[in-house]
């Protein structure tokens, strides 16, 4: 699944002078970059009330038949160090979460975004966005947000590792669909910081204008992904958000 192209294109970049951007692995590392996104803090986005974007960070998307010059010129081209990623599904080239310095403004992401999808190789970029509810509040505060194992979560926790340890080919192939496949099915848990679960409920609501009504997603960690489910049992789907809180799959 690609990154959607921002509509409103913005003008390129000068070139920059800027220091090494180190090397940029030749796939989207398969990381976590829950402290980086907590650390870099947000930005106002004018253009759009009620949204925010992560400071200082995109995601960008490549092309599979990228070479490695050219994913490490479009890195170089606005100055970024890559900081973590998540590989895609489908056999579809994964995220890069890039780290800049000094775009600390809706324009200025916009600009580095353009910058860099101008460059050859490159799929897509852009700024992460968040509602501002969701930005509001430093990391471990607004537990309401998550369900915790409230109605019959138990049942799902242990539904979701049972598929992971699974080796029945279909399970297998649904793990490997869901972006699971090398998960420790032991280290599968529930989430129980509200900034995480307000994220992944706005990562959901962003493409399938769903939200629990009366209650939060029940979040669990897998590896780099999230699994979210609606602890009501109303909607029977559940729905699969990577580490920089893009929606990857809904699972019927």
């Amino acid at each position: 699944m690609a990154l959607p192209m921002q509509a409103q294109r913005t003008a390129a970049l000068p070139q920059p002078a800027c220091a090494a951007s180190g090397v940029v692995p030749p796939l989207a590392p398969d990381t976590v970059a829950e402290q980086v996104l907590d650390s870099l803090g947000t930005v106002a986005v004018p253009s759009r009330p009620g949204v925010r974007y992560i400071r200082n960070l995109l995601a960008a998307q490549f092309i599979a038949s990228a070479s490695p010059a050219q994913r490490q010129a479009a890195v170089a081209r606005i100055c970024g160090v890559v900081v973590g990623g998540d590989h895609s599904d489908g056999g579809e080239d994964g995220f890069y979460l890039v780290r800049l310095h000094g775009a600390g403004s809706e324009a200025a992401l916009d600009a580095a975004a353009d910058a860099m999808r101008h460059m050859p190789g490159v799929a897509s970029a852009q700024a992460l966005a968040l509602r501002e509810a969701d930005a509001a509040g430093p990391t471990g505060t607004g537990a309401a947000d998550c369900a915790g194992t409230a109605s019959g979560g138990e049942l799902r926790v242990e539904a979701l590792k049972e598929m992971i340890a699974s080796r029945e080919a279909d399970e297998m192939a649904m793990v490997n669909g869901m972006g699971l496949a090398g998960v420790d099915s032991a280290a599968v848990r529930v989430v129980t910081d509200g900034t995480v679960c307000g994220r992944v409920a706005s990562a959901i609501e962003a493409r399938t204008h769903f939200t629990p009504a009366g209650s939060p997603f029940l979040v669990l960690r897998a590896g780099a992904r999230y699994v979210a489910f609606d602890p009501t049992g109303v909607n029977r789907s559940f729905f699969v958000v990577d580490s920089a809180f893009l929606l990857r799959r809904v699972v019927r």
